[in-house]
C-alpha cells in the first residue's frame, strides 16, 4: 500500500513563513546551538529538552496510531562513530525514537521506515517528516496541542533520496 499520508512536524510557526514556504523567524535549529540567544533570548538546555521531548512525543504516537511495531534503518550516516544505529538494523518503536533523538541532535542520520507503509525521516533545520499508509489525526492532533505545527500533505524530500 502506497504512502498516502505524510506529514511534517516542526516547532516553526507558519504565520513567520514567506510566500514561497521558508521561514523568516530568527529561531535554533540545533542541539549545538545551546547558550547562544536567537530574538533576544538564549536557548537553555531546559528549552531545547523540552522542545525535543514534544517532538519525541508525537513522533511515538504516530508509530503508535500507525501500527507500526518495527523499523529499518537505511542509509545510516555516523561520522563520530556516536550514532548508535547502523545500516539495515530493525528498531522497534523505543529504539526509534531513541534513533530520532540522536538525529535531532546531530549525532547521526538515517532513515527510518518499515517498506512503504510507514516513514520518519528527520531533515536539516529541526523538521520530521512522517508518511504513513493510514491516516494518523489523532497524533496530528496531539503535535499540534504539544505547540508543535503539522503541514500535512507534505512528502519527505528524503523519500527518494540515494
Amino acid at each position: 500500500m502506497p504512502l498516502l499520508h505524510c506529514y511534517r512536524v516542526t516547532k516553526y510557526d507558519p504565520a513567520l513563513r514567506d510566500e514561497s514556504g521558508m521561514y523568516t523567524g530568527d529561531d535554533w535549529t540545533m542541539f549545538s546551538q545551546i547558550g547562544e540567544a536567537f530574538g533576544g533570548v538564549r536557548l537553555t538546555l531546559a528549552t531545547y529538552l523540552e522542545v525535543e521531548a514534544q517532538h519525541l512525543i508525537a513522533l511515538a504516537s504516530f508509530l503508535e496510531e500507525s501500527g507500526t511495531s518495527s523499523v529499518t534503518a537505511d542509509k545510516v550516516e555516523n561520522s563520530d562513530s556516536v550514532f548508535r544505529v547502523t545500516e539495515g538494523a530493525e528498531l522497534s518503536p523505543v529504539e526509534a525514537i531513541e534513533a530520532v533523538r540522536q538525529m535531532l541532535r546531530d549525532e547521526g542520520w538515517c532513515r527510518l521506515s518499515d517498506g512503504d507503509r510507514f516513514y520518519i525521516h528527520v531533515g536539516l533545520d529541526y523538521y520530521v517528516y512522517v508518511g504513513t499508509a493510514s491516516p494518523c489525526d489523532r497524533s496530528a492532533e496531539l503535535a499540534e496541542q504539544r505547540s508543535l505545527f503539522v503541514d500535512r500533505d507534505f512528502p519527505s524530500p528524503y523519500l527518494n533520496r540515494e
